[in-house]
Parts: structure tokens; C-alpha cells; sequence
């Protein structure tokens, strides 16, 4: 090209300024040829390089860019927006040393440049440098008032130096710089959240939706809400966030634990299996769908997730822990030792210790493995208490001791010494003060108001409580929402759902200004044990869902009943003080004629039924021998059990008794686990059932004598093994009560080989059980007793 055609300066001047035009236009390819058209002519221009440079960033191409633009720095070292691009370049790429070289060097050249400032705070956060990328975005809001993401990302440097009130105050002035930037809502609502400022967190984030509907947004709010106990919308939220990224882990994670809390736990299932295709190297996927697996009863799939989870990452406590709760569903106690014992090792605490001390087996292999479960227990107790060991129950609900009822002692002293080991909060209750109507507000607390024993024996006393003198309202932890679950609700004057979170949980049942709280089960699950540590209002009670003492100061009676207890010297198996009505306190209904035949049931059609359906672990070892001796004295007669909750109970049982009763073994069947027409139907057509020692019937007694079938006891002098009893002492007939072990095994043969003698007998339990059906007398005992209580209650 001769220098008469050779293009002037200011003909790519021109040519520079068509490629900007289009390059702002977003017509990248055109405006591309243009710079490079420049270079051609001109290969040392230094816009040009920069501004295809920045074309590649545009592009994702950081190779490139980073490329094309030092060598716009090496032509031409003195313009800051090519360093403030190579910074961005460096920083893409992960170059955090020389991003923040390459934007220093930009603020040096531009020092009244609110961008090069923004961007080196960019680069200064990503390097964990907190408090100089706040003051980087700090230098850029001076520069440039107006300037709302510099305000939103000096907001994120001070939140993450824990600085969330001036956090606060950056996302505010974002926002009124810009109302609809949807980043400074979400990050306003996470600042509120940070803060316990749960209702604000929840505007904050539903705002942030609504600007722009992301997953991210959905998992916000999701979150916020389930920590203020709105699980359903939670639940929806992360569904929708699942919806909108399909492949989005956190969604479906916190999405089923949101259906395991809502008790929807196939759905909880079917969530976290998503959650561990996408992310099967998190031992926390494993984990979470261990737990819901276990509590749908899958065991040993459970156990199979938590060992996958110790395999990603050993030291992940909570996995041992819940590993320990498998081997403990699998009767294996030395194998639950050990998971804690690791757990221990990873994260030590006094909770874990105090768990640790509290193993006990399921099943028990003989009566020496029961004596030495319990001396083991009693020793870890002592060290315990010797290392002043507290648990504190604010935020987590402990262990509680299920176990020790099952062992056949009294038990007052370790129930104390037990229930001392944990710190409760301390709640201000308010002094009860006369209500304009007069009536006393009663709460009725169990995680176990529904289609279940507790719910069977406390159902009609929640609805036949005298609403001239009573305010009942019902108090359900957990998500249960059955039929039952829903008689119960409809027949109380309210009814609360109390939050799984136990700070949440006392506020919300201190905040009902109760006069008694009434704890029907206290010791079977470890929330209400926890929340009867504190004084949750001025008069609490338990009562014999879980007929043991509690052993704890705050629990001021245990309702039971002179047909329950041996007499006044009974009071010294309580901490509490001991009310005994005249009457059990229960208004049962009488359940429906079964249609069931023997046909429907898996056992010898044409042998003498000796039933006990009771809860497998309620098989105390010293029962065996009174099993041994029924079924020897007569060789027509089969002992008829049902399967546990998890088959590893039964299994173990088995071994035990073809150790102990290797002649009889044979005859002893298990059926499936059955509905409750079912159970019902079972007690009808068996010969007789036989009260377990120790620990007997309480709801199974009441449907066995309303079908009229005879049931053998031999009371103990406590109550757990006295129910029956109270049950024939009510209706007059003492006829199947032993007063030692050889009339027990005399008086269950002589029903089971006799028909007529059954006969006589069922006909007079028939004829006498109406007295324990829809009867109110034990109503009208406890009315008067509470009554009297509260009145007299400082």
C-alpha cells in the first residue's frame, strides 16, 4: 500500500467508533470484523485489542481476553479501563493476586472512577479480604452516591464481618435507589434472617420473587418460612424451586426434610433419592435420607444410607449417631456403643455422653444380660453425676430414658437422678388469674393424639371435660393427621400445633397462659420429655400413657387411681405427688364387634390360642419361664405374638427362646403387623391373652375385655403392671388375677383346655365390661381433682 492510500489515524478513529455502535447494539460478530479490520491495518492499537478483548469477556472467552488485553496495557500502560478489564479478566479466572494488582493500578490511573473501586471490591471480597472490599465500595459510593450494586456488595462485606445492622443499612439505601433490584432483597431478607427477624426476612424474600422468580429466590424463602414454622408454603417453595432448576440439590434436600416435618414421608423420600442422584458425594444427602427412611421403618435401607454417608466423610458425627439409632431399632446395643464412641470422638459433648449412658437393649438376651445392661447404667450415671455433667435443653430436645420402665424395678431414684442431668430454661409464667367465664384452661400434650394408643385412651377424656368448668385445648407436636388425629381436634375447644423447635415450642405454649398442662405420655419420645423440664405452666401433670415416675420437679402430679395403685404406700414410687381418683381417669370407647374369624389369621387353626399381643420388648426374660411352662402343660396350645415394628425384635426373641425353651420354640407363632380392626378381631378369636409381667396391657386390655376375652395377669406392685388389674377390680371380676406364677400358668391352662369354664368366663366379662365403656365416672374424679388443685395451687 503506498502512503497516499494508507488509511489516517482518524479513519480508525471512525472505524473504531461504527464497532462501538455496534458493539453496544449487541451486534458482536460486526463490531469484532471492525477491531479487527484495525488491528490489520494498525497492529499495535490499543483500543482495538482492549475492545476485542472485551468482546471475548463478553464471550466467556477469558484465554482470549486476558490475552488481547495486556497487550493493550503493554502498548499503552497509562489507560485505566484496560487494567480495570484485565483485573475483571484475572478475577474470572481465578487469578485473585493479579486481579487485585491489575485494579489497584486502575484506581492509581482513575482515582475519581467509582467502577475501577467497585470492581477492585470485587476482586478484594473473592479473596476473603472483608473489611478492605467494604471499604473499596465504600470509596465507590463516595465517588458516585447514586450507585446501588456498590451499596449491595458493601452490605455483603460487612455481613460477612458480622456487621448485619450496617449490613442492613447498605441493602436499605440500595433499595431506594432501586426498588425492584430483586439481589438487595434477597440479601436484606438473609441480613433479617441472620438477625431472628423472621417475619422481615419473609417480606424481604417474597419480594425478591416476585422481581425475579429464580430457584435461588424459592430456596430463600423457603427456608425463612420453615424456620418460622410454615412448613406447608416451605414445602411448596422448594417444590417450585425444583420446578423452575431441575437439577437444583439444595431444593429437593431442604425440600424433604420439609415433608418428613410435615409427616408426608414417601414424599420426604422420593425428595432426598432426587437429592442423592445429583449430589451422591454429600454425606449430608445420605444422611438426611437415612433419617426419613427410618421413620418410615425401612430400617436396614435406612442403616445402608448412613454407612454410605461414613464412607464419603468418617468424621461425620451426625451420621454415627444415627447409625447408633439403627442398631438400636436392630436390638444391637454394642454396635449403638460404638457409632456414639465415634461420634463422641468427632464432636464430644455431654449430650452425647449422657446418651451414651442411657443405651439399653431392646430385647434382652436372658435376665443376666437385663442385670447387666442395668449395673452398667447405674455406673455411668455415678460418673456422670462425679463430672457434674448438665445437659443443656434449650435448643435440642435430649434422649429420654424409654427403656428403664422395661426392666422390671422401681425406679423413682434413677428417674430422678436422670431427669437432674439436664439444664431446663427457665420460663416467667404469669400467676393464674380468674377468667371472666370461671373455667380452668387445660392443654393436653403429646406428639401422639392421633391413631394411636395415646390417642385411643385420652380421646374421649378430651371431649367429655365439663366446658362449664373446663377449657380444653389440644396440643399436637408433630404433623399427625388421621382420623383419629382429627376427632380429637374437632372435640377440643382449640387445638395448637406446637413447633418441632423447642425455643419456638415453649414460647408457644407458655404464651397460651394455661392453668394445667397435662402431659398424657412424658418419657415415650424425647420433645415432650424435654419441654417437661421447664415450667411451661403453674400446674403440670403426667399420667400413665408412660406409667413411670418422671423424676422431675416441674411435673407437680401423676394422675393414677386407687384401682392402679397397692395403696398409700405407693406415693414413694413418684417424685410427684400421687393423686389416686376413685376411678381411671379415661372415658374409652367401647371398639366395634369384630367380624374377624381364625381363618383370617397365619396360625394352627386347630389349637388353643394363647395370645399376647403386646409390643415385643414388653417381654420381659422372666416371663419365658411362665411361657415355657403354659405351652408344656399343654401340647395343643400355641403362644400367638405379633411382629414388631422392626423384624429384628422378633428375631431376637426367637433365639432367645430356642435357647432358654428349645422343646416349645416351635409353637411359638408371630403374625404380620396388623391394623387395629385387625388387633381387635385377633383378641376375639383367641383362647385367652396373657398379661406380660412386669410391664401389662393398658389400651389392649380394654379391647380384649370389650370383646370378651379373658386375659391372665399377675399384677406387680407397680402400676405398669397393674392396668389390668385396675380393669377387672372396675368391673368386679377377679376371676384370670394370680397371686404368684403357678396360679398364673394354672389359670391360663385351665382356660385354654376348658371351653366351658372360657365360656362362663367370657360371658361374665361380657356382662360386666360396660362399666369401663363411655363411662364418665373417671371424668367427673378428674374434674373434681384438678379443680380442687388449681384452687389450691400457690
Amino acid at each position: 500500500m503506498s502512503q497516499a492510500s494508507r488509511p489516517t489515524p482518524d479513519a480508525d478513529a471512525q472505524a473504531l467508533q461504527q464497532g462501538i455502535s455496534l458493539h453496544r447494539e449487541g451486534r458482536l460478530a460486526e463490531a469484532a470484523a471492525i477491531y479487527q479490520l484495525v488491528l490489520s491495518r494498525n497492529p499495535t492499537h490499543a483500543d482495538a485489542m482492549h475492545l476485542l478483548g472485551a468482546i471475548a469477556m463478553q464471550s466467556g472467552d477469558w484465554a482470549r481476553a486476558g490475552q488481547l488485553i495486556e497487550q493493550a496495557v503493554a502498548v499503552n500502560p497509562s489507560r485505566a479501563e484496560f487494567h480495570l478489564n484485565l483485573g475483571q479478566v484475572y478475577k474470572a479466572r481465578g487469578d485473585l493476586p493479579r486481579a487485585e494488582e491489575a485494579l489497584r493500578e486502575a484506581v492509581r490511573l482513575a482515582p475519581a472512577s467509582a467502577d475501577a473501586r467497585h470492581v477492585l471490591g470485587l476482586a478484594l471480597a473473592a479473596a476473603g479480604k472483608w473489611a478492605e472490599a467494604a471499604t473499596a465500595h465504600a470509596e465507590a459510593v463516595r465517588l458516585r452516591e447514586a450507585f446501588p450494586e456498590a451499596y449491595l456488595n458493601r452490605g455483603l462485606a460487612l455481613a460477612r464481618q458480622g456487621k448485619v445492622t450496617e449490613a442492613i443499612a447498605c441493602y436499605r439505601r440500595a433499595l431506594e435507589l432501586r426498588g425492584n433490584y430483586a439481589a438487595a432483597w434477597q440479601n436484606l431478607g438473609a441480613a433479617w434472617a441472620q438477625q431472628g427477624e423472621l417475619n422481615q426476612a419473609v417480606d424481604c424474600f417474597r419480594k425478591a420473587a416476585s422481581i425475579r422468580p429464580g430457584e435461588e429466590a424459592y430456596a430463600n424463602l423457603g427456608a425463612a418460612l420453615k424456620r418460622r414454622g410454615d412448613i406447608e408454603e416451605a414445602a411448596a417453595c422448594f417444590q417450585r424451586a425444583a420446578e423452575i432448576r431441575p437439577d437444583f440439590a439444595l431444593a429437593y434436600v431442604h425440600g424433604g426434610i420439609a415433608l418428613r416435618e410435615l409427616g408426608r414421608l414417601e414424599q420426604s423420600a422420593q425428595a432426598l433419592r432426587r437429592a442423592a442422584e445429583l449430589q451422591d458425594k454429600s454425606a449430608e444427602v445420605w444422611v438426611q435420607l437415612g433419617v426419613t427412611l427410618a421413620l418410615l421403618e425401612h430400617v436396614d435401607e435406612a442403616g445402608d444410607c448412613f454407612e454410605r454417608a461414613l464412607t464419603l466423610d468418617a468424621s461425620n458425627a451426625n451420621a454415627h449417631r444415627q447409625l447408633a439409632r439403627v442398631k438400636q431399632y436392630q436390638g444391637r446395643p454394642d454396635e449403638e456403643l460404638q457409632h456414639l464412641e465415634q461420634a463422641m470422638r468427632v464432636r464430644p459433648s455431654d449430650e452425647l455422653r449422657v446418651e451414651q449412658a442411657l443405651v439399653l437393649p431392646t430385647i434382652y438376651t436372658s435376665l443376666e444380660d437385663l442385670r447387666r445392661w442395668r449395673e452398667r447404667l447405674v455406673k455411668e450415671i455415678d460418673r456422670l453425676e462425679k463430672d457434674g455433667i448438665r445437659v443443656d435443653t434449650t435448643r435440642r430436645p435430649v434422649c429420654s430414658p424409654f427403656g428403664l420402665a422395661y426392666q422390671g424395678y422401681g425406679d423413682r431414684e434413677l428417674q430422678q437422678r436422670i431427669a437432674s442431668l439436664f439444664s431446663a430454661p427457665r420460663l416467667t409464667i404469669a400467676a393464674r388469674s380468674a377468667r371472666p367465664d370461671g373455667r380452668i384452661r387445660i392443654g393436653f400434650i403429646s406428639r401422639y393424639l392421633c391413631n394411636h394408643t395415646i390417642g385411643r385412651l385420652n380421646r374421649g377424656l378430651i371431649a367429655s371435660l365439663s366446658r362449664r368448668e373446663f377449657e380444653v385445648i389440644v396440643l399436637s407436636i408433630g404433623p399427625g393427621d388421621d382420623a383419629m388425629t382429627r376427632l380429637i381436634r374437632a372435640s377440643a375447644d382449640a387445638h395448637v400445633r406446637v413447633p418441632e423447635t423447642l425455643p419456638e415450642a415453649r414460647r408457644v405454649v407458655a404464651e397460651l397462659g394455661l392453668d394445667v398442662l397435662f402431659f398424657t405420655d412424658v418419657g415415650m419420645e424425647p420433645t415432650t420429655y424435654t419441654l417437661a423440664l421447664s415450667r411451661l405452666a403453674p400446674l403440670q401433670c403426667a399420667t400413665w400413657g408412660h406409667p413411670i415416675t418422671t423424676g422431675m420437679p416441674t411435673v407437680d402430679y401423676f394422675i393414677s387411681s386407687e384401682l392402679l395403685e397397692t395403696g398409700p404406700e405407693a406415693r414413694d414410687n413418684y417424685t410427684e405427688r400421687l393423686a389416686q381418683l376413685k376411678n381411671l381417669a379415661v372415658y374409652y370407647h367401647r371398639p366395634p364387634e369384630p367380624t374377624a374369624k381364625r381363618e383370617d389369621f397365619a396360625a394352627p387353626q386347630d389349637k388353643h390360642w394363647y395370645a399376647c399381643p403386646q409390643t415385643l420388648y414388653k417381654l420381659h426374660p422372666e416371663f419365658d419361664e411362665l411361657i415355657a411352662r403354659i405351652l408344656r402343660g399343654d401340647p395343643q396350645g400355641v403362644l400367638v405374638l405379633v411382629e414388631g415394628r422392626h423384624r429384628h425384635w422378633g428375631e431376637l426373641l426367637r433365639q432367645r427362646w430356642v435357647s432358654v425353651m428349645p422343646d416349645v420354640a416351635d409353637r411359638i407363632i408371630f403374625l404380620k403387623g396388623m391394623s387395629q380392626p385387625e388387633f381387635v378381631g385377633l383378641c376375639a378369636v383367641s383362647d385367652v391373652l396373657l398379661d406380660p409381667m412386669h410391664f401389662g396391657g393398658g389400651n389392649t386390655s380394654f379391647e380384649a375385655l370389650g370383646v370378651g376375652t379373658p386375659i391372665v395377669t399377675l399384677p406387680s406392685s407397680l402400676l405398669r403392671g397393674r392396668i389390668t388389674l385396675a380393669l377387672y377390680r372396675k368391673m368386679g371380676v377377679m376371676d384370670c388375677v394370680a397371686g404368684n406364677e403357678r396360679e398364673y400358668v394354672q389359670r391360663a391352662l385351665q382356660l385354654g383346655t376348658n371351653p366351658d369354664y372360657r365360656r362362663e368366663i367370657s360371658e361374665r366379662i361380657r356382662s360386666a365390661s360396660g362399666v369401663l365403656f363411655e363411662n364418665a365416672d373417671g371424668v367427673r374424679d378428674l374434674e373434681a381433682f384438678l379443680a380442687a388443685a388449681v384452687r389450691a395451687w400457690p
